[in-house]
């Protein structure tokens, strides 16, 4: 921006034969520091010849038009080189992105400084010169005095400053997060849409521009017409009356009026002699730029000020201006206030879930509502005790929240009973515990090397001490269940609890054979199905209702709901026992915040997109470990029948930790996790685990997943290569930017 007075100077003195050649240089030859030198100070070095060089843009289209046409066209002429450029913006992108993919940025950069230089000389060739540069004042203080000091020109500019809110505060910087938001639209359709500002102010700049050419004394008589045409647009978008029908007109209306920019520089240039075109555009796109800085700055102060970091649904108007005579009564009550050391870990944290690929096997991404019901007034009330029977007043309301998510979460699983106050997956299982066995009974699990729990009677577990502990372990050659195996070891060892259940086994289990198993020694059969609830309730995963004395889960896995954990049986005796296991046995009074969060998350399993969705993750599941196969990775039991693929390092010689580590610095975030059979310590592990229910929350579909398997093998291979980790995290944060979360 500061180069603009400079630059304006330059064009009114030489003309624009050598200075915008020069300018186009300068800005190609500002890129070559980004790939030159690692150092940021170069970047911002090579940022600010950017600058420099671009700002000849605005200033030299103005300049040359008002040389080369007539007064009567030179407007026009302006207005169609802003078409033009603004073409170029819309739809340049995706070959670029295209270029960058297939050849990468230092490939582009060179290429594209080579082309500019080439542009700068035929510039130099094809421009004539003019005789207005002989007209050029000596004193460079008196123009300026000149211009300045002349108020029509700051008036004028004032009006074409106010454009930029609209558009570059809203269309560049929040269009697309605002239509994600409020129209529930996904973030490729949400940045088309948006560029139909940019398309609308396109023919707005042209039409407007015939009309000033007209009627050049109704200048002002037109910025005040668009002005009130975008006021009342916006608030059609905002108020999201007649949903895209109106929204999608209202974006262009939005864009033309906005091309009222033309009219104010156009108006600005003609206070002036022609030999001070330059400056006097300079100085009038400077004030315009000015409000640019202000209204992205002022866009993102009113939204801290004004929002909590909770996540509402309904109108943006009235959310807003709730949130504001709020904020206005009780401002030492926000968290950013009182507390910003958590609120900015908590935004930071925000920042990196939008920003890396989660693959986490056992994180998802819960929905607004979820997060609402979570964040409620139900965290001030304290319920110990079951519906209807508690031991504290007040508890009506909660009440009926509880007996929601008992309804709608025995609906979901075609159970009897359940109960939803555990406050994790593993005093779920202790509650289990608590009410079928004795401290000293045998209970029979799958080993945590082989893909078992903590929970199922692993040593440093409460599991492992209290009782016998008995591991089945997978078939060495196929690292399946070994059916065979769990029976042979439940008729040698006789245990009261048999365990099917698993976190890192990407495979069906039979649990009717378990079931059958356990009839014969007389066992309780617990499956423990805190990874595959949410595909269990969809039909896409086997289901244990049928066959398990008692089934327990976490809810914020494939379920997607809130962490917490969950009972369900079908025998009323068996549920009375873990009643009094989970109150009073192990805890207190429950999370009612968090158990509405869990009915909220259940209402949201039992509707019909929670189907699709869940095939969605197990389909996606399959494309990743079929596509990390073909780049010649091993994958535990060579596929996946959930959302879990177990991939074995152990050929490519390699850690889980060194790979994780790696993984995490290109922004894509999985766990290391033991193989079968892992000779490796658990702090080190040979394996890797991915799971696919958090990006396909996201949005992300099976084209999408080859991709990241074809990034997660490129670093893999790379060897912890720190060009390779920075250059696949600019290609995840792309594709993070095209589905973005919330």
């Amino acid at each position: 921006m500061l180069a603009h007075i400079p630059v304006g100077l330059a064009l009114d003195r030489f003309g624009p034969k050598f200075v915008l050649p020069a300018c186009i240089v300068l800005t190609f030859a500002g890129t070559l520091p980004l790939i030159c030198f690692d150092e940021w100070y170069y970047s911002i070095l090579g940022r600010i010849i950017v600058g420099i060089g671009s700002s000849a843009s605005a200033i030299g289209l103005f300049k040359v038009a008002s040389m080369y046409f007539s007064q009567e066209k030179s407007a026009r002429m302006a207005s169609l080189s802003i078409v033009i450029g603004l073409l170029g913006a819309i739809y340049g992108g995706l070959p670029l992105d295209f270029l960058l993919n297939k050849f990468g940025w230092n490939y582009v950069i060179y290429t594209f400084s080579a082309f500019g230089c080439l542009l700068a000389l035929l510039l130099v060739l094809i421009t004539p010169s003019s005789s207005s540069e002989e007209s050029a004042s000596d004193n460079i203080f008196q123009d300026l005095k000149t211009v300045l000091f002349n108020k029509h020109i700051i008036l004028i500019s004032f009006f074409g400053g106010l454009m930029v809110g609209p558009l570059e505060g809203f269309a560049d910087g929040w269009a697309k997060a605002f239509l994600c938001e409020a129209y529930q639209m996904t973030g490729d359709l949400a940045s088309s849409l948006s560029s139909l500002m940019f398309i609308g102010m396109g023919t707005g700049s042209f039409f407007l521009a015939y009309l000033l050419e007209k009627y050049p004394d109704k200048h002002y008589e037109v910025i005040i017409a668009c002005s009130f045409a975008m006021i009342a647009s916006f608030l059609l978008l905002f108020t999201q009356a007649g949903g895209l029908y109106i929204a999608l007109p209202a974006l262009l209306v939005i864009g033309f009026a906005s091309g009222y920019q033309v009219i104010t520089i156009y108006k600005a240039i003609s206070y002036v002699n022609s030999n001070l075109v330059g400056l006097a555009t300079a100085i009038s796109n400077m004030i315009v730029m000015v409000f640019g800085y202000f209204f992205h700055t002022g866009i993102a102060k009113i939204i801290d000020l004004c929002w909590n970091g909770m996540v509402v649904q309904g109108n943006p108007v009235k959310v807003l201006m709730t949130s504001v005579s709020e904020r206005i009564c009780d401002s030492k009550s926000s968290l950013k206030s009182f507390d910003n050391e958590v609120y900015q870990s908590i935004e930071k944290e925000l920042q990196r879930q939008k920003l890396q690929l989660q693959l986490i096997a056992s994180e998802n991404f819960a929905s607004k509502a979820v997060m609402e019901a979570q964040g409620s007034f139900l965290t001030n009330k304290y319920a110990e005790g079951y519906p209807g029977k508690r031991y504290y007043c007040g508890c009506e309301h909660v009440d009926k929240v509880e007996s929601l998510a008992i309804e709608r979460l025995c609906k979901l699983f075609g159970v009897k009973f359940a109960n939803v106050q555990p406050h994790s997956g593993s005093q779920a299982n202790q509650a289990v515990f608590a009410s079928l066995l004795t401290p000293g009974d045998t209970i029979l699990g799958l080993s945590l090397s082989c893909g078992g729990h903590l929970t199922h009677g692993a040593a440093p577990s409460l599991s492992g001490k209290w009782f016998k502990s008995i591991q089945y372990t997978v078939n060495k050659d196929t690292y399946l269940l070994n059916m065979d195996e769990i029976e042979k070891l439940a008729l040698e060892h006789k245990p009261k609890l048999i365990i099917a259940g698993a976190s890192a086994y990407p495979r069906k289990m039979d649990f009717k054979r378990f079931r059958e198993i356990a009839d014969k020694v007389g066992a309780y059969l617990l499956a423990d199905i805190a990874h595959y609830a949410g595909l269990i309730a969809a039909g896409e995963y086997p289901s244990p209702a049928e066959y398990a004395h008692v089934m327990t889960s976490t809810t914020h896995k494939t379920l997607r709901g809130p962490r917490g954990g969950i009972v369900m049986t079908n025998d009323e005796a068996l549920h009375k026992k873990i009643q009094s296991a989970v109150f009073p046995g192990l805890q207190g009074g429950p999370l009612m915040h968090v158990i509405a969060a869990k009915a909220v998350a259940f209402k949201e399993a039992l509707a019909p997109e929670f189907k699709t969705y869940s095939k969605k993750i197990v389909e996606n599941a399959k494309v990743l470990a079929q596509e990390l196969q073909k780049h010649g990775l091993d994958i535990i039991t060579g596929g996946t029948d959930s959302h879990i693929v177990l991939v074995d390092l152990r050929s490519q010689k390699l850690t889980g930790k060194d790979v994780v580590d790696s993984l995490e610095r290109a922004g894509i975030t999985c766990n290391k996790n033991s193989v079968p059979f892992d000779t490796e310590k658990p702090t080190i592990t040979s394996g890797l685990r991915f799971g696919t229910a958090a990006e396909t929350t996201r949005g992300l579909e099976a084209e999408n997943f080859k991709e990241v398997a074809s990034l997660i093998n490129e670093v893999i291979q790379s060897g912890s290569s720190s060009s390779v980790e920075k250059a696949v995290k600019t290609k995840v944060e792309r594709i993070c930017s095209n589905f973005p979360i919330y």
